[in-house]
């Protein structure tokens, strides 16, 4: 995320550009990136009145770092990314109505089926209250883990048979 701000304030989509060249060559890509990259690149940024940010869930099951709290900016954490984004779009566009909203419950199919799993970086939990943390006071905060009603009891009405971290048609109505 901290690269598309990059991007957004910049003008400068080289990065973006190479790295879908790169992916698409080798088809390790779904074919609707190109074009959502190409409607990015489209936008006037300072007509925009709102944007959603939704990252995590892969910052968590990689086992990103959450936080370092020597450099709070050090987009190679997940808060410092989030915290970097926010002040570049802020800055750039205060005029932005900015809200982050955090991965909901997500159901692993390998039968463990919890998010208290630490992959490196700290359990899914830790990671949504990072994000509550980097924008109070700046910006809103949707916690979709803990008010969403997507849970363990509710798991399988909202997520496909095969896949606990992109909910169903149901799931996104609910979240919607």
């Amino acid at each position: 995320m901290h690269k598309l701000a990059d991007a957004i304030v910049s003008g400068d989509w080289t990065e973006q550009d190479a790295t879908i060249g790169e992916s698409w060559s080798g088809g390790n890509m779904p074919s609707y990136f190109p074009e959502h990259l190409n409607r990015l690149k489209s936008i006037n940024w300072s007509q925009v009145d709102y944007i959603t940010i939704k990252q995590m869930t892969n910052d968590y099951r990689q086992g990103d770092s959450i936080d370092n709290p020597d450099n709070p900016y050090d987009t190679a954490t997940y808060g410092g990314a989030l915290r970097y984004t926010l002040e570049k779009l802020m800055v750039a566009y205060p005029h932005l109505k900015i809200l982050v909203v955090t991965a909901p419950y997500r159901h692993f199919m390998n039968g463990t089926d919890s998010n208290d799993v630490d992959w490196g970086g700290g359990t899914l939990p830790d990671y949504v209250d990072k994000a509550l943390e980097v924008c109070k006071g700046l910006t809103p905060c949707l916690d979709l883990y803990r008010n969403s009603g997507i849970n363990r009891f509710t798991k399988d009405y909202y997520f496909p048979e095969d896949d606990g971290t992109h909910t169903n048609f149901e799931g996104n109505e609910r979240i919607g």
